[in-house]
């Protein structure tokens, strides 16, 4: 990893990875760091991105899934400390802290869509004040589906990965258990909600997952949770889930397609009103 200051900062990466590898799972092993120069060197984890092995075999898609919800509800099992001690070529008490994914940080980095979306789809005629206002509008709206959901309720925070989908998970087949997965691009990982993680596979910006193994993978992990001695409250749960798709979404440049496969129409025609509908406009009304 080549992640120079002052624009990088491989300190967080190296606390999640401390962490990840404490509890056991196939994150790469760090050989060796320079922190002043935004240096890693890191174990090779190989190119089996969970994406490219289904894409060869659509056969594996169903367990490689399962396999990844198996691992986001041991995770969830360990309690995520406010501050990450980083192990490895640090001082003595060098930490890190784990932001709190609360409705603050949200609501920032939901502003950040209209730094993607509004440039590449507003109509041409479109002024640069018209664009603001929609900006404007279209995070009140945020704010209000926000309030409306538990997704940014971090009463009981888990370790939220933030990255969790095809393309970061890797497939290492001659491992054991929980270590034929092997996890990238955690660096921003917070403590937050434990629907997050599970959207971010499920409701993929990058891939589509078909509306039945979205809801087969929903009631594994409602199972898994309950067999790990952590039930979940299931209607509660799914009312989260199914609002925070584009709240998982919302800071990633890969948003566009997502818009278009779960809302299903342009944003330049959005209201308030939509808020209230939102599950049926998601297309993801009540999956289980």
């Amino acid at each position: 990893m080549d992640a120079p200051p002052p624009h990088e900062d491989v300190r967080p990466f190296m606390a999640v990875l401390g962490a990840l590898r404490s509890y056991g799972y196939a994150a790469p092993a760090l050989y060796h760091a320079d922190q002043d120069a935004g240096f890693l060197v890191l174990e090779d984890l190989g190119d089996d991105r969970f994406s490219r092995v289904i894409a060869r075999d659509p056969g594996l898609e169903a367990g490689l899934y399962g396999a990844a919800v198996d691992l986001l509800v041991d995770l969830q099992c360990h309690q995520p400390p406010a501050r990450l001690p980083i192990r490895v070529g640090s001082d003595a008490g060098d930490h890190h802290s784990l932001p709190l994914y609360d409705k603050a940080l949200m609501l920032r980095e939901a502003a950040l869509f209209g730094d993607y979306y509004y440039p590449a789809f507003a109509p041409p005629q479109m002024e640069t004040d018209e664009q603001a206002a929609e900006v404007d509008r279209l995070n009140a709206i945020w704010a209000q589906l926000l309030e409306r959901t538990k997704i940014c309720d971090a009463n009981d925070p888990v370790l939220v990965l933030r990255d969790y989908h095809a393309d970061n998970l890797m497939w290492l087949p001659n491992r054991d258990g929980l270590q034929t997965i092997g996890l990238l691009d955690f660096q921003d990982a917070v403590r937050g909600h434990r629907a997050y993680d599970l959207v971010s596979l499920l409701q993929d910006a990058r891939r589509d997952v078909s509306a039945d193994l979205e809801r087969r993978m929903i009631r594994h992990y409602l199972e898994g949770a309950k067999a790990a001695g952590q039930p979940i409250p299931e209607a509660a749960f799914i009312d989260d889930y199914t609002s925070g798709g584009p709240a998982g979404h919302q800071d990633h440049r890969h948003f566009h397609p997502f818009m278009e496969t779960r809302w299903q129409g342009s944003l330049f025609a959005t209201s308030a009103t939509h808020v209230g509908s939102f599950g049926a406009q998601s297309g993801a009304s009540r999956p289980v």
